[in-house]
């Protein structure tokens, strides 16, 4: 499926639906937008913008991210939503009044994570115990001795009036119905798991008393929207996990609560946080609608709701024939949105090839969320989060045309170059190389990473429609630049990898004794390049723990090399996002990649490695080694940079790993912004 097909015709995605009491404009959903955009646990402009620009590009239904609906459980999540409180109302006004003004509907995402909840405010003002349906921790949030406290009866009141109250306040503020978020493990879905209900009253036990909680809930709400607005579940399809439940149990719950004709929706999902994270959001290693069996099978066993499709939905044509197969009643591009918000827009007119591809890597949206606790972006679209300053229609044309020089095609060049021409600029792209995108290319070379290949496909495409100059295989000299006669040049020339195997832990070390001419030492470039090949032993020194040691280790690691991961962290790829991590670890693990952490390389003396033990200092030795990866810190390629800073006349740019090695994020960020400066 790619997006190049400009000729396929839609058959049924851009057609309007009837969802309960309202029309949609279309079957495309942005479902659970967990933007981390609240401020003081209020919706506010940021959160109301990001929200709008999915409108304004052409979506049918946003749904929001968690809103808490009891104070129980404004502690779980970065940046948690207070909807329960009154006090939210304003904020959630000025969010529907913007989603509306451009012909979006909205619905509020009712939320209690139950036994995820930390014990503590983010201030550490307060402390209560998290409310669960039993009494044993959570692995979402551990901490080695958390045990929450088991709901009583009063307890189950309490929550479900706050269900009810907080219905009441979205309603009252414009939202055009709610969502009971009752999956990925949350409290409905504790109540209905066994793998979590290990209750003995008239909630645990058999089926219908495990979906007692859920079904008092629907009846509850239902008495709130009185079919004037949505009412829909988010329902787990299947947790894949032994004891756990299954689609031929979902499917009769499905049913179940159908039959009671007060739900206007089911939005089928998958999994949870307490036993596979790494399926609720999943990364680029695993297939595009790679659990679509579970809507299909709801939809077949549900007589009036609607039913949602999610799932790694990336592409509308496949969204399309999702609903054309009627395995589904709408589709939910949630991550395909956040990299695209026009998506809809752009595919309905045609130009598809347009569209900024979602590539599954999780690093900026959920990565933030997960890892920071910061406002979700997205990789390939730095406009996301920034939509006031950058977003649809603040891109305007240039105030005079100039001749712009573009040093270094990789994510940064690529940005930098497409923004200038799209403001009308004539704009010359120059790449040493043979083919642009940098440490893209070989990232897309990795084994389970080759959708970064995609990023380079849109790359191609936007920079060749737009018309700019393309000149590959040409190294940039001082004279280009200072005697072609541009206006404005942008240096976007990159980093190198560093072979010295230096770690900022051991500073006072130049690096690794007898990296030096050694033929077993290669570098990420290297290696990953073609210009050295993997011998049969191969170590990867991981100092960084970012995506690309555990990579090339799943790419090594084919069934003829014996390989091992050595690192200075304690957890193999330990700075990346959690769900891409777990499901990277499970790749290489299951392909007998062994890892060593807590351990520095002290020495190279032929084949055979030095190691210490960081914590006790003690030395071991790894003798016959044919390979020895370094994944270590880069260096800024600034040399060309800094040989005409001080003697080019017109306006210069430096942006990218030339100023700072670090990620396609920074670099398409700098990109973006030195397009719409010049």
């Amino acid at each position: 499926m790619t997006l190049s097909a400009l000729n396929y015709q839609f058959k049924i995605l851009f057609d309007p639906i009837q969802v309960g009491p309202i029309e949609l404009r279309n079957r495309v959903v942005s479902s659970a937008n967990y933007s981390a955009m609240s401020e003081s646990g209020f919706y506010g402009e940021r959160v109301a913008r990001y929200h709008a620009e999915k409108a304004k590009g052409g979506v049918a239904l946003t749904i929001t991210e968690e809103l808490a609906v009891h104070p129980s459980t404004e502690f779980g999540l970065p940046k948690n939503v207070r909807a329960f409180d009154s006090r939210s109302i304003p904020g959630f006004k000025m969010f529907t009044g913007m989603v509306h003004e451009y012909g979006a509907a909205t619905v509020g995402q009712l939320w209690h994570g139950g036994m995820h909840i930390t014990n503590r405010d983010p201030s550490n003002v307060r402390i209560q115990p998290a409310l669960a349906v039993s009494p044993f921790a959570s692995m979402a949030n551990p901490d080695g001795a958390t045990v929450p406290k088991e709901m009583t009866l009063d307890d189950i009141k309490e929550i479900q009036e706050g269900y009810a109250r907080t219905t009441r306040n979205l309603l009252d503020a414009g939202f055009d119905g709610v969502e009971i978020h009752s999956t990925h493990s949350y409290l409905p879905q504790q109540f209905l798991s066994p793998l979590y209900n290990k209750r003995t009253d008239k909630y645990g036990g058999s089926r219908e008393n495990r979906m007692r909680f859920l079904l008092e809930l629907v009846e509850l709400l239902h008495g709130v929207t009185q079919d004037r607005k949505i009412l829909g579940v988010r329902l787990v399809g299947d947790e894949f996990f032994p004891g756990g439940l299954t689609i031929d149990e979902m499917k009769f719950v499905a049913s179940s609560i159908d039959s009671t004709g007060k739900i206007d929706y089911f939005n089928i999902t998958h999994g949870s946080i307490q036993h596979n994270d790494y399926l609720n959001v999943a990364p680029m290693y695993y297939p595009h609608g790679f659990v679509l069996h579970l809507p299909a099978i709801i939809k077949r066993n549900v007589k009036r709701a609607k039913v949602f499709a999610v799932g790694r939905i990336t592409s509308p044509i496949q969204a399309d024939e999702i609903i054309a197969r009627g395995d589904a009643d709408l589709v939910v591009m949630m991550r395909a949105q956040i990299a695209d918000p026009e998506l809809v827009r752009k595919a309905s007119s045609g130009r598809l090839d347009n569209i900024i591809p979602c590539i599954g890597c999780n690093q900026a949206c959920l990565g933030h969320v997960l890892t920071w606790g910061i406002p979700i972006s997205c990789i390939l679209n730095p406009t996301i989060g920034r939509e006031k300053e950058w977003g649809i229609g603040t891109l305007t044309p240039a105030a005079s045309k100039k001749r712009v020089l573009i040093v270094g095609a990789g994510p940064a060049g690529c940005e930098a170059a497409i923004i200038a021409a799209r403001r009308g600029h004539d704009v010359t792209l120059m790449e040493k190389e043979s083919r642009i995108g940098g440490q893209v290319v070989l990232a897309s070379s990795l084994s389970g990473r080759e959708e970064f290949g995609e990023a380079l496909g849109y790359w191609e495409r936007q920079l060749k429609k737009l018309g700019v100059k393309v000149l590959l295989g040409r190294a940039c000299s001082e004279a280009d630049i200072l005697n072609g006669g541009y206006a404005c040049a942008v240096i976007a020339t990159g980093s190198i990898a560093d072979k010295t195997g230096f770690s900022p832990i051991f500073s006072m070390q130049s690096g690794i004794r007898g990296v030096e001419d050694n033929e077993i030492v290669c570098d990420v470039d290297e290696l990953v390049g073609g210009l050295k090949r993997a011998g049969r032993k191969v170590v990867i020194y991981d100092d960084q723990g970012d995506i690309k040691g555990i990579s090339i280790a799943d790419t090594l690691a084919d069934g003829r090399r014996e390989v091992e991961v050595i690192s200075r962290l304690e957890v193999l790829g330990q700075f990346v996002d959690g769900m891409t991590r777990v499901a990277a670890q499970l790749r290489v693990f299951r392909k007998g990649v062994k890892f060593t952490p807590n351990h520095v390389i002290k020495a190279v003396n032929g084949n055979e490695l030095t190691l210490m033990n960081v914590y006790t200092e003690s030395e071991t030795n790894r003798p016959e080694i044919d390979t020895l990866v370094l994944v270590t810190w880069r260096r800024a390629n600034n040399s060309l940079y800094n040989a005409i800073r001080g003697h080019f006349k017109g306006s210069l740019y430096f942006i990218g790993d030339a100023v700072s090695p670090r990620t396609v994020e920074e670099a398409v960020y700098e990109g973006h912004k030195a397009g719409r400066e010049i």
